[in-house]
């Protein structure tokens, strides 16, 4: 028997007030142990379904022996972002009333036992998705970071090797529960190892702290969910050193959805809710806008700083190697002013507030680098962003600045980095010997022409490269490796990111990053010929 409290509130959205003027949706927590009503006549309340919910309302999990008595029958709203007219909802910045509102009572992160499910609830009404880990080395934001991050034991894993893991997921839109497992190769073929457990999973950080995701809302390619780890204290000790910095949140970053199902799912929904069809786009722009853990407004204006400044580095006579240097420089930086885990040297960066002292030398480093467009403004835009989608307090690690910067590997090329790392890692230790790299890497001679030398890497340039990036003589993580190919993205350009201008405006932010994240062309870009041709994958 288990000892947890669990939490029965099912997420539930207000389409009633959607005047012209309205600043709806009005996200609601339902805290009644009894199912969703099946009077689907009132628009005020009702629960978020699917297709089948034409037929039945969204369920409540069947766990009220562990918990009926401390339920709390009354409702909370949160109200969504103003919606401004175009289709992704471009939402004003959030006041600080928004904020407090959102986590002045936060919903406990509690989940629920697999076992304790109705079993009623069947595969038929499921959404299967991919996702990942994403994690760094917490070694590197503490003292010592020039110490070999490799394990002691060969046959240990390092922290990356949980970035190469992949897992499956499946939402059960019934109820809003989702699990993960994780796919593990027996032999020739895939098997699934349980991660997450099926539970209604709540958001462990961020402007929506709290409250539990929604599956057809919230899980979209590109996505990143925070999820409070319960088995934190049992991870293996790689792990359980990433969540002993983030306070026990996983960053679940979401690669595929069931985007059919996904889409069939919120349609009926607005069917059963009787919402007209022309307002569909606007209702969806406004729900997504509500999910969000940014505001568009400020995403837009990070993303014009990530545009500008990758072309600035595209500029450089060596851009890869400018971004391996820059990548160097905040590593040994990072050592040289961190004295112990929870603070700086004083009289280098003299305070005891880790996250404020860290981003002064990450601040300090892009001034070294001298890149264009260091305002404060401008600085204190990616500080925001981070403060929304870090996942964690304290210092900040500076492979999650840089992608802050000059933007994230988009996912299809992560995936090809992945496939690469991995037929030279297949038991996924997260680290490979530099004498392996070199058997396997060929430059890509046809493309010299085509592309010229500042991105075709003869071997020898290739590992001079890689080699200011390695905390290591002998060893090559994978951290280190896609740290490269970064840098190597960036100089390449052909990311949706690179078209963006100053005088862009939302309509063109829709259009590149749509509801479901940043779009991709699904055609072979080059960076996918560079890489495949460079490792025979």
């Amino acid at each position: 028997m288990h000892n947890h409290i669990y939490d029965t509130r099912i997420p539930k959205l207000d389409f009633g007030t959607l005047s012209e003027r309205s600043d709806g949706p009005i996200y609601t927590i339902a805290k009644s142990t009894q199912n969703a009503s099946s009077n689907r006549s009132s628009l005020s309340t009702v629960s978020w379904g699917s297709d089948y919910s034409n037929e039945t309302a969204r369920i409540n999990p069947v766990n009220e022996p562990h918990r009926r008595r401390y339920e709390d029958h009354s409702t909370s709203t949160v109200e969504a972002p103003p919606y401004t007219g175009n289709h992704i909802g471009a939402a004003e910045e959030s006041k600080n009333a928004h904020a407090d509102k959102r986590t002045s009572e936060k919903v406990p992160t509690t989940t629920t036992h697999p076992t304790e499910l109705g079993l009623h609830l069947t595969v038929k009404h499921s959404m299967s998705f991919t996702a990942r880990l994403s994690v760094f080395n917490p070694s590197d934001l503490s003292a010592c970071t020039h110490a070999p991050f490799r394990p002691e034991f060969s046959w240990k894993n390092s922290i990356s090797s949980w970035s190469l893991r992949s897992y499956v997921g499946m939402a059960f839109l019934d109820d809003s529960t989702w699990m993960l497992n994780e796919k593990h190769r027996t032999g020739p073929s895939m098997s699934p190892i349980p991660f997450l457990p099926r539970a209604v999973h709540h958001c462990a950080y961020g402007r929506r702290n709290g409250y539990p995701y929604i599956p057809e809302v919230d899980i979209f390619p590109g996505a990143t969910l925070f999820v409070r780890f319960q088995e934190a204290t049992n991870a293996p000790e790689q792990l359980r050193h990433f969540l002993n910095h983030t306070k026990g949140v996983l960053r679940i970053r979401i690669c595929t959805v069931d985007s059919e199902k996904r889409q069939r799912a919120i349609e009926a929904e607005l069917r059963r809710q009787q919402i007209p069809r022309d307002m569909w786009i606007r209702v969806i722009a406004k729900l997504q806008v509500a999910h969000f853990p940014i505001e568009p407004e400020l995403h837009l204006k990070l993303a014009k700083l990530q545009a500008t400044w990758r072309n600035a580095l595209r500029r450089r006579t060596r851009p890869v190697e400018a971004y391996a240097n820059l990548y160097k420089h905040y590593r040994l930086e990072f050592n040289k002013n961190l004295c112990h885990p929870s603070g700086f040297i004083k009289g280098t960066v003299s305070t005891i507030d880790t996250d404020v002292a860290s981003r002064a030398v990450l601040e300090q480093g892009l001034h070294w680098f001298q890149l264009p467009r260091l305002y404060p403004d401008d600085l204190e835009v990616v500080w925001r962003a981070h403060q929304a989608t870090g996942g964690y307090t304290g210092p900040v690690h500076f492979s999650d600045y840089l992608h802050l910067v000059f933007g994230e590997l988009p996912e299809p090329r992560r995936q090809l980095i992945s496939e690469v790392f991995l037929k030279m890692d297949p038991h996924q230790f997260g680290y490979v010997k530099l004498t392996d790299l070199t058997r396997f890497y060929q430059e890509p001679r046809w493309a010299s022409k085509e592309f010229g030398s500042r991105v075709v890497f003869s071997k020898n340039e290739f590992l001079n490269a890689l080699g200011q990036l390695m905390s290591s003589d002998e060893y090559v993580d994978f951290s280190e490796f896609q740290a490269f190919y970064e840098g190597f993205s960036i100089a390449l350009a052909g990311c949706p990111l690179d078209s963006l201008t100053d005088s862009d405006d939302m309509e063109t932010y829709a259009a590149i990053f749509g509801p479901y994240g940043m779009a991709h062309k699904e055609e072979t870009d080059s960076f996918e010929r560079l890489v495949r041709g460079s490792w025979g994958v």
